[in-house]
């Protein structure tokens, strides 16, 4: 999983799959994270190149600001 700031809040996101192939971008429902497209992720991958993020102040930016203050 990579991070990208925008405007200053960490964004958590993952870039899969072909760079040939057709993009897909992904975004997941309020209160879950991107891990809700893992499932989905095997069957897209031969055929699209996938992008999912997590929406800023969900799990993954926490998670990082955690590992930051540690």
């Amino acid at each position: 999983m990579a991070f990208l700031s925008i405007k200053g809040r960490s964004v958590a996101y993952r870039l899969l799959g072909s760079e040939n192939n057709p993009l897909v971008v992904l975004a997941h429902p309020l209160g879950m994270s991107q891990a809700v497209w893992d499932d989905v992720l095997p069957a897209l991958l031969p055929r699209y190149r996938v992008l999912t993020w997590d929406l800023p102040g969900l799990f993954a930016e926490r998670l990082l600001a955690v590992i930051e203050q540690a």
